[in-house]
């Protein structure tokens, strides 16, 4: 049996930021992932940016943003071929709900953790956009980071000295206190590795870890919410911020061939088996862009569409309202080594790890 100082289950951005960090600091690390390859859950459909979430102040989460812009100020400079800092539209009808002069404060604090300035777009340049401008009061304009999440998963990995093992499925964790003992199923025979600290960064299949051990620890309750996309042939030539018929914030932007639109927040009770888009999330993405694009699209124009699931906490808040903050927890009692992730987003992964660090260094 080998043996590691900490084994990493998953290998979405969560658990391939774990694997880097832990790495360079000289530690040996496996990492187990269920898949054929790295970031084959949510970690390859979200919608790919890194970005401080201008819309989480509204839920007064300020060390969030500021934390998030210090990452993507972080990653765009150490890895440009795959972060970029590009213009953001933001729109504002008659309609909205947020008023001009509320966005303005929003991005006026932005501005004052990132360092990136905004600006209004003149209202004789408005023709030059892709958006209607019946109804419309005013355009921000402002800076904000896109990726392409599977490559930057990939590339995190990549920058690792540590052990892989791919269509690794984990059957059992025994924590017995001093180390753990993790089995697992690869290529049809359990195969067991142990280390001194487990982190399970499963996403959305974190809780079915935590109850693979034997000691069956606390598990923290959690909504499961689903972020669909599509992919359509027709293309616009700007990133745009809008206000959905719902008050929720939907990201319209050039992608490959066509435009990305997403994303949806719909709770998710179905099998993990089998993550797919709902039509009506995809009828919902077609219906927003038509109200506010020049050009309509139909079904015939999507080709192409995915679903990612977030873990977020279970409350009474609406999936929009929802705090994103990352909670890392331990049950001391029945599984003291084990250390799961919950929840997280794809531009403070580097984050999240100095936090694991800081609850786990003294184990190792």
């Amino acid at each position: 049996m080998k043996s590691y100082d900490i084994t990493i289950i998953g290998a979405g951005i969560a658990g391939a930021g774990m694997a880097e960090f832990f790495s360079n600091k000289g530690y040996k690390c496996i990492v187990l992932e269920q898949f054929s390859h790295p970031a084959c859950g949510t970690s390859s459909k979200s919608s790919k940016l890194i970005h401080g979430g201008l819309r989480y102040l509204e839920n007064f989460e300020f060390a969030l943003v500021k934390e998030s812009l210090k990452e993507r100020a972080y990653l765009v400079k150490y890895l440009p071929q795959i972060v970029q800092l590009k213009s953001f539209y933001l729109p504002l009808y008659t309609h909205s709900k947020r008023k001009p002069w509320m966005v303005f404060l929003g991005l006026s604090i932005y501005t004052l953790f990132s360092w990136e300035k905004f600006s209004s777009v003149p209202k004789n340049e408005w023709h030059r956009l892709d958006i209607e401008t019946k109804d419309l009061l005013k355009v921000y304009k402002y800076k904000d980071g896109v990726t392409d999440d599977k490559p930057l998963t990939t590339h995190v990995l990549e920058q690792c000295a540590c052990s892989l093992m791919f269509d690794a499925r984990v059957e059992k964790i025994e924590d017995f206190k001093t180390h753990c003992i993790v089995s697992y199923e690869k290529d049809g025979m359990t195969q067991q590795v142990t280390s001194k600290v487990v982190i399970n960064a499963a996403g959305p299949w974190v809780n079915e870890v935590l109850n693979s051990c034997t000691q069956k620890p606390d598990t923290l309750s959690i909504d499961l919410v689903l972020g669909s996309h599509i992919l359509v042939d027709t293309k616009v030539d700007r990133i745009y911020y809008i206000e959905a018929r719902d008050k929720r914030a939907i990201f319209v932007r050039p992608y490959h061939d066509g435009t990305l639109i997403g994303t949806t927040e719909v709770h998710f009770n179905s099998s993990l088996q089998h993550i797919d888009v709902p039509p009506s999330d995809i009828l919902y993405l077609i219906d927003n862009f038509n109200h506010y694009f020049k050009t309509k699209i139909t079904l015939e124009n999507v080709i192409n569409s995915f679903a990612g699931l977030r873990v977020l906490p279970e409350d009474d808040k609406s999936a929009f309202k929802k705090s994103r903050e990352v909670k890392i927890w331990n049950d001391p009692v029945n599984a003291p080594n084990v250390y799961s992730i919950y929840g997280g987003k794809l531009t403070s992964f580097r984050a999240t790890a100095r936090k694991v660090y800081k609850k786990i260094k003294s184990k190792l």
